[in-house]
């Protein structure tokens, strides 16, 4: 998956609309300003490398175009023997090739991904984990993958593949942490969420803004999710999103103001 330059199409069009209108009596400077834009514009159309998106079917069509305008490409002097045989292969080769172009385009898989929330197609495919801010640096790498993922899910309106990640996000977190969080104290057996915040609920000195934060992911939206007949819409998946960044930036932001507390989250935890 690519995000796509909208303008690169608008661009192929505009240099192939001169061609169509180009006539002997033209001055040499705009045939040949407007064929070597024109050629240049529908060279290497299918190399992806190149094109925005590559182009297959008209590929033919843009190899004729080329050809046509070899007599302008190629001179290597201004021409005046042009002839109106000249100009039409030019003309109809560029409507062959926009008549092939726009039936490629009409059968491509083009999709708009709208915003979800406030939150823009673009931040949540790339980058979503830079909604931790300052803290940012503490999160693990697992933590962040699985953020990027719920991320690229929500775009997608995948509500509940998201909670699947979200909850992901915030059970690796805890399991990275928990030894700074409980003081050295020995972990749970079992790596689930549950587990791990039963545990920090016996000590004495956790945050207990950071437990009611935890325990109400927990309750209120955790145990419900992961059963398999729930299926999460938007706005459920929304407020979750919601949920799971405060629980986890009360966790990073808890760790952050340990005596020795750590400037970057573990390489290998």
């Amino acid at each position: 998956m690519k995000r796509i330059n909208a303008w690169y199409f608008y661009a192929l069009g505009y240099s192939i609309e001169p061609l169509k209108n180009f006539e002997p009596k033209m001055e040499w400077s705009d045939l040949s300003m407007a064929a070597m834009f024109g050629a240049m514009a529908v060279d290497k159309i299918d190399d992806e490398k190149i094109a925005e998106v590559p182009l297959t079917k008209c590929v033919p069509e843009a190899r004729a175009l080329i050809h046509a305008l070899l007599p302008i490409t190629a001179a290597k002097e201004p021409r005046t023997d042009l002839t109106w045989n000249d100009m039409w292969s030019i003309r109809l080769a560029a409507e062959r090739f926009e008549h092939a172009l726009q039936i490629e385009l009409r059968d491509m898989d083009v999709f708009y991904v709208p915003p979800v929330g406030i939150y823009s197609t673009s931040a949540l495919l790339t980058k979503a984990d830079e909604m931790f801010g300052e803290n940012r640096n503490l999160l693990p790498e697992i933590t962040v993958r699985q953020i990027k993922e719920a991320g690229r899910c929500l775009a997608f309106s995948l509500g509940s593949a998201a909670a699947f990640h979200l909850f992901s996000a915030l059970e690796s977190v805890l399991r990275v942490y928990y030894d700074r969080l409980s003081g050295g104290a020995k972990p749970p057996k079992s790596p689930s969420m549950g587990a791990y915040i039963g545990e920090l609920w016996q000590l004495t000195n956790v945050d207990k803004k950071l437990m009611a934060a935890l325990q109400q992911v927990k309750d209120l939206h955790r145990n419900p999710a992961i059963h398999f007949e729930k299926l999460l819409d938007m706005g459920e998946a929304l407020t979750l999103v919601g949920m799971i960044h405060s629980a986890i930036a009360t966790t990073l932001d808890v760790v952050s103001k340990l005596p020795n507390a750590p400037t970057s989250a573990p390489v290998n935890p």
